[in-house]
């Protein structure tokens, strides 16, 4: 009898824990950022699906003039196959810009040359 009450507080305890858990509020998905300046001023003057290019913080890109999904900003949407993934969905390799390809002066995203 000693060895099941424990058992049972245990039991109710992880109910009660996991009831609330599903009554928590979900919260909304954070804001988007604003695209950066440079991107909107790249299609001033400019319609939805016109390219464009501007210079980045990795160079020189192309993209496609677009609206963002919220319909707040018109900008340039630079060409870039999807993050962590190839053209068949699989997870990708290591993605980004070659040391030998970046201006000079930059760091990647771990501060190295």
């Amino acid at each position: 009898m000693k060895i099941f009450l424990p058992l049972i507080f245990l039991v109710l305890f992880t109910a009660i824990s996991y009831s609330e858990e599903i009554d928590k509020p979900k919260q909304a998905p954070p804001e988007r950022r604003a695209p950066p300046e440079f991107a909107v001023a790249a299609c001033s003057g400019k319609k939805d699906g016109d390219t464009c290019q501007f210079q980045g913080p990795v160079g020189k890109e192309n993209g496609t003039c677009r609206y963002t999904p919220d319909k707040k900003y018109f900008a340039c949407k630079p060409e870039r196959p999807p993050r962590n993934k190839d053209e068949a969905g699989q997870p990708a390799g290591q993605t980004g810009v070659a040391p030998e390809d970046m201006p000079p002066g930059s760091k990647d995203k771990y501060g190295e040359n």
